[in-house]
């Protein structure tokens, strides 16, 4: 460990004194010619150890361990220098601040103490507080990180996760490179995190799969993921299609980020955020896909989302999470509410009907749908109180689905 911290000391220091703005755009390196809409766009760059990583944090209080979510970030990164946070915290009087925790507590161990070093680790943290009472959800609040976020630099990266999390050594190379193995500039990895319990077999040595939804209050949620063991050392494993995406862990280029943005209208909504942001990048034209490799932990001890029990019941609450139903429900069966989805609708690239046949998902009101094409449901639903799990083999058959307009699609990558 010390030896580590020693390593992240001298590269912090170094980045102090040369500067870190520039080093982003000497990774760039243009990708063949895309051969046709069923393909996908091959990388328009290819990520080396400058290219930047950008985290988007979402805490409910919880300032602790989202101190700590920064420190290991740093301390476990090959190239910590290419790291940068965006942290929204909602907060009451008295509470630990994230950045105030991890200044005072961690920041001097990483530094040894070295002001310059200090100074431009924390520039590299970009963070907001709201009140506790303005935090209506992980939707909403995530929503309202989406509209501050600092995304800079041309080609960079996002990892969006939770506040709460490890990492594994060099878990930013791991990242980059099970993205690179997609092959596809439009890829969004996203599984729901491994255990921090299960380190010990973290890495490479496992995967998660994320296949399938189950209907909740006749919303999708997402299945329970299954821990894959590869199943020979010597072949690779690669990225594989899901039709899932998951809060927990999402790694893209940042133009997903811009152009599928989290709804901050949906408000005390946990069921629905996952399905609605997995419908909606994909008729944008991006791939979701399962990591081969789990290079981010999530740690799941007390990690109970405390919106709800803050605020208490109110009518005020009830009317706006009510409103947030029909407004997701209306967007899963493909229909307009007051005002419009705006920013927040669904793309142009595929049809959510495509994305219910390629799926095999009901998302609400497809059951029909589905049973008059003779599409079998990805995901049996629950007789029982269990959740249903992954299935592995269903989305280890699915192929990708062409978009519409392959040049729009690449202009959507490039415009700021």
């Amino acid at each position: 460990m010390l030896a580590l911290t020693g390593a992240l000391h001298a590269a912090l220091v170094l980045a102090a004194a040369v500067g870190f703005a520039g080093a982003s755009g000497r990774f760039l390196h243009r990708a063949s010619a895309v051969r046709s809409s069923r393909e996908p766009i091959s990388p328009l760059s290819v990520p080396d150890e400058h290219t930047q990583i950008h985290m988007l944090i979402s805490a409910f209080q919880d300032g602790e361990r989202c101190a700590t979510t920064i420190q290991r970030a740093l301390s476990k990164a090959r190239h910590p220098l290419r790291i940068s946070f965006n942290v929204l915290q909602a907060v009451e009087e008295g509470d630990l601040t994230c950045v105030d925790e991890f200044r005072s507590k961690h920041l001097p161990t990483l530094c040894h103490g070295e002001v310059q070093c200090e100074t431009a680790t924390l520039a590299r943290i970009h963070a907001w507080t709201i009140p506790l009472e303005e935090g209506k959800g992980p939707v909403h609040q995530r929503g309202l990180l989406s509209e501050r976020a600092q995304l800079s630099g041309e080609g960079s990266m996002c990892l969006s996760t939770d506040s709460h999390m490890s990492f594994v050594k060099a878990w930013d190379e791991l990242m980059l490179q099970d993205w690179n193995l997609a092959n596809n500039e439009f890829a969004v990895l996203s599984a729901y995190p491994l255990a921090t319990w299960d380190a010990g077999i973290a890495g490479k040595r496992s995967y998660i799969n994320l296949c399938g939804y189950f209907l909740e209050n006749n919303i999708p949620r997402g299945a329970i993921g299954e821990t894959m063991s590869p199943k020979n050392e010597n072949v690779l494993e690669v990225p594989t299609l899901t039709m899932n995406w998951a809060a927990g862990q999402s790694f893209s280029r940042c133009h997903a980020e811009r152009n599928v943005p989290v709804d901050k209208e949906l408000k005390w909504m946990f069921t629905g955020e996952e399905v609605n942001r997995a419908v909606r990048l994909w008729t944008h034209g991006y791939d979701l896909y399962n990591p081969s490799v789990n290079a981010v932990l999530h740690n799941y001890t007390d990690a109970k989302q405390s919106f709800w029990e803050h605020h208490g019941e109110s009518s005020a609450m009830s009317a706006e999470q009510e409103a947030s139903e029909v407004r997701i429900k209306a967007l899963l069966a493909g229909k307009q509410v007051d005002g419009g989805f705006g920013r927040f609708g669904l793309g142009n690239q595929r049809t959510l009907e495509e994305y219910v046949a390629w799926s095999h998902t009901n998302l609400g009101e497809w059951g029909d749908y589905l049973r008059l094409h003779k599409l079998s449901p990805a995901i049996t639903q629950a007789s029982s109180d269990d959740f249903p799990g992954s299935n592995v083999e269903f989305c280890r058959s699915l192929q990708r689905r062409p978009v519409r307009d392959v040049n729009a699609l690449l202009k959507s990558a490039t415009t700021m």
